[in-house]
């Protein structure tokens, strides 16, 4: 039987269980046998994963996403030193992260969609090469840990998006100069934002070295606008960091405004306080900006009149005074969607001149704002 290089059955709705895949080469799959790639993805199969995969040590590329598998991931990996992409995400999977899936030779581990339990495991933190780390959407716990930022120097996409992690935001994340996207949303974590996150190298200036490059079936699901979208192709050209929904306090670091090439930023759902940074505006690339849902104090900076790219904008729950800058970005967003204070003090939008936002006062009276 000839050797094929990849045997591609994604997209597809295929069933049952993954139970004649090959086994040391010797038994085909599908009449098959496949050499470098298995992509299975999009399919319906279930079951569990088969050991007999541990076996494939050709294997570059090992795609079983977005399936109904299930059970745990078989410790049995070590062996398959020249696997470059693991993507086992959006399943069923549970119980703790196997060391075994920590292999050298990885540039993209997806496990996210699942419902893995436990910490990340520490020999992860061996993988150099690796430029895609997604977890998102399990129920990991522990700290977010330091050798992430100190060992894993070549990421670019680090998603902890929806888990159980506690303790604060790792300094040393700042260590990691190609990151492009950065997702911790949705987990515990409390403390500051680290000033330093504003000297993520690839997020203050384009670099085509930096740039992730879409593999054969690359997507990411990130909230931007307010909801979760799934980016694909145009994945070089997202930068992204999403702080959402913990519980960090304290103000937003000035030096978060450095970050240029951000095209989308979301801190709502903290404890943030202090003012809005009055450098907002050097974000010239921002498309989103969530920041609703904290303790900010203050006016609007006019520097928002350099946001020309901005197409979403949500300061809502927070304690904003004063008017709203004009001449700029903020005029245009006269959709519901586009731009969000507090909607129960909204009579209309920013562009027909009058807008009511912010909370009651001790006299239960809301203040009137007129866009000068």
């Amino acid at each position: 039987m000839p050797m094929i290089p990849f045997l591609d059955l994604s997209h597809n709705k295929l069933t049952g269980p993954l139970v004649n895949l090959p086994n040391g080469g010797n038994v085909n799959f599908f009449g098959q046998v496949f050499a470098r790639g298995l992509l299975l993805q999009n399919n319906l199969f279930n079951g569990s994963i088969p050991r007999s995969l541990c076996t494939r040590t050709d294997l570059q590329y090992l795609d079983l996403a977005k399936n109904r598998l299930s059970g745990k991931i078989p410790n049995c990996f070590k062996n398959l030193k020249n696997l470059v992409t693991m993507r086992f995400s959006s399943n069923r999977l549970r119980g703790v992260i196997p060391s075994s899936v920590a292999l050298n030779s990885l540039t993209r581990l997806r496990l996210n969609g699942n419902n893995f339990t436990g910490e990340l495991p520490r020999e992860l933190g061996n993988l150099r090469d690796l430029e895609v780390l997604d977890v998102g959407d399990n129920r990991l716990s522990g700290k977010i840990p330091v050798w992430i930022g100190e060992n894993l120097t070549s990421l670019i996409v680090l998603r902890l998006h929806k888990n159980n992690f506690t303790g604060r935001i790792p300094r040393t994340l700042c260590k990691t100069p190609k990151l492009q996207i950065l997702d911790v949303a949705y987990n515990n974590l409390r403390g500051t934002i680290p000033h330093c996150l504003g000297e993520l190298s690839a997020m203050v200036r384009s670099d085509p070295d930096f740039l992730i490059d879409p593999d054969h079936d690359e997507s990411l699901i990130q909230v931007m606008k307010g909801v979760e979208l799934e980016y694909t192709k145009n994945l070089a050209l997202l930068f992204n960091m999403d702080l959402s929904s913990n519980k960090l306090v304290g103000e937003i670091p000035v030096k978060l405004t450095m970050l240029s090439m951000l095209v989308g930023l979301n801190l709502s759902n903290n404890h943030l306080s202090g003012e809005i940074p009055g450098t907002i505006g050097n974000l010239t690339a921002l498309n989103s900006l969530d920041l609703a849902r904290n303790e900010l104090t203050g006016m609007i900076p006019p520097s928002m009149a350099a946001l020309t790219f901005l197409s979403y904008l949500n300061l809502s729950h927070n304690n904003l005074w004063g008017q709203i800058p004009s001449g700029n970005q903020l005029q245009t967003l006269d959709d519901p969607y586009d731009i969000c204070w507090e909607q129960r003090f909204v009579w209309s939008s920013i562009a027909k001149g009058l807008l009511k936002f912010g909370r009651p006062n001790n006299n239960n009276k809301e203040e009137e704002i007129r866009s000068s």
